[in-house]
């Protein structure tokens, strides 16, 4: 069974994860990196 993760996933409004697409045996499906924050600045 194969589990898809979407490449970029709101969280919760203001967290933003972004799938790295780098599959490895340490990471599953890739390496992820958060957005955190809202605003311009």
């Amino acid at each position: 069974m194969t589990t898809f993760i979407s490449k970029v996933t709101t969280i919760r409004p203001g967290i933003i994860r972004i799938l790295g697409c780098n599959p490895g045996p340490m990471t599953l499906q890739g390496t992820n990196t958060y957005l955190i924050g809202t605003g311009t600045k």
